[in-house]
């Protein structure tokens, strides 16, 4: 007997993964996630606070008059990327959208979809952390401890490291930035086309 009777839609259907129940099973994995997912939040709102409360206040040490801000809005700008990603990634998988054929990926090199959000995690609670040591408000940190230009330093290698690391991961997006680059002289894919938009 024939697979699907011939119809290869259904058939195509048939070999995307199936979704589980719906019903409720929270492992050790989304605990861990959830929990850095709330430390980020937390963090998230004590940046911002330190922000917008010290523009509001005239404070004349606040964290967007700092030398060092615009590494900081550079690397978080990537990381905002990075979270779109990560959000496009779950939704198209959750949606059983065949991103890896579209984008033409090669599938021995696409992490999951919750690997993504956990690399994001990960990647917003280094630079949270780091901004808010580099704001510093009341000076708890010695110098000795902490000197001046450190955690930018820090946050641009770690965003650097992040970038061409882990390289078997990080050579489609290479490879997509030259081919955006160099867009007048080739064509483009679907992928790069998307990308550049």
């Amino acid at each position: 007997q024939k697979f699907c009777d011939d119809n290869v839609i259904e058939a195509r259907l048939q070999l995307l993964p199936m979704r589980r129940t719906d019903d409720f099973r929270f492992g050790s994995d989304q605990f861990r996630f959830a929990h850095r997912l709330g430390m980020c939040f937390v963090l998230t709102v004590w940046t911002l606070w330190s922000c917008v409360w010290g523009a509001i206040g005239k404070d004349p040490q606040n964290l967007a008059g700092e030398q060092g801000f615009t590494v900081f809005r550079c690397c978080g700008g990537l990381l905002f990327f990075h979270w779109t990603w990560a959000v496009s990634v779950f939704l198209w998988d959750r949606y059983r959208i065949n991103y890896i054929f579209l984008f033409e990926f090669d599938p021995r090199n696409v992490r999951t979809p919750p690997e993504v959000l956990n690399d994001c995690v990960d990647d917003t609670l280094v630079y949270l952390v780091t901004m808010l040591l580099f704001y510093n408000p009341d000076n708890h940190i010695s110098k000795e401890v902490l000197p001046n230009g450190s955690c930018v330093s820090f946050v641009t290698l770690y965003t650097l490291w992040r970038l061409i690391f882990p390289l078997r991961l990080r050579m489609s997006l290479w490879r997509t930035l030259r081919r955006i680059l160099s867009r007048p002289f080739s064509t483009p894919s679907f992928y790069t086309v998307f990308v550049s938009e």
